[in-house]
């Protein structure tokens, strides 16, 4: 697993509630990767099963431990 991958995984765990993609784009502790590399990580964790998906509404995405 990436480190990308790895620091999601802590995150979703530490802030022990769902997260809004942009939330994760906008924290400090993922600052280091890109864009397109988190968001391929959130897809990749949530094909594997180590994080899941949950759609709010129609435009708006949680992920979650």
């Amino acid at each position: 697993m990436d480190i990308v991958k790895e620091d999601i995984i802590k995150l979703l765990d530490r802030k022990n509630r769902p997260l809004t993609i942009d939330e994760l784009f906008s924290c400090d502790y993922l600052s280091y990767a890109e864009k397109p590399q988190i968001y391929f990580a959130l897809e990749s964790l949530t094909i594997q099963g180590f994080i899941q998906k949950d759609y709010i509404n129609q435009d708006l995405v949680v992920y979650y431990t």
